[in-house]
């Protein structure tokens, strides 16, 4: 049962990655790791499952909630680097195809970081929602 709400935490944190733009960095990282604390507290609390054991499922729940994070931020970040770079006067030395593929290359990598630091936070936030879940 604790997997269904690691699960849910991991589809809602990754929704979380089409923030980035509007909230900025830490505001969408702060809210996946939210996310995670939020679900585990409620695993904690709602199944027979020891705190080990929901900390076990959320690490892995992270993980697939990392790539869907990583994917959403990636492609966020790529199209509003696009669109900066769109606005350039210096855009028609350089080509669409060109500054496209940049985009991409450049969004990719900041998902990369960005998706490194979820984890962590969902690592983090996940510890601190089991260890709150007991006790409420």
């Amino acid at each position: 049962m604790a997997w269904a709400f690691g699960l849910g935490a991991a589809v809602l944190g990754s929704l979380t990655g089409f923030l980035v733009v509007s909230v900025g960095t830490l505001g969408t990282l702060g809210a996946f790791g939210l996310m995670f604390a939020v679900f585990a507290a409620v695993a904690v609390s709602k199944t027979s499952m020891s705190r080990g054991g929901v900390i076990g499922v959320f690490i892995a729940c992270a993980l697939v909630g990392c790539i869907g994070f990583y994917m959403t931020t990636s492609n966020v970040l790529a199209s509003e680097l696009a669109a900066e770079v769109a606005k350039s006067p210096d855009m028609a030395e350089v080509g669409q195809a060109t500054a496209d593929a940049a985009a991409g290359v450049a969004g990719g990598f900041a998902g990369a970081l960005l998706s490194v630091g979820a984890f962590v936070a969902a690592l983090v936030f996940s510890i601190v929602g089991s260890l709150v879940g007991k006790k409420a």
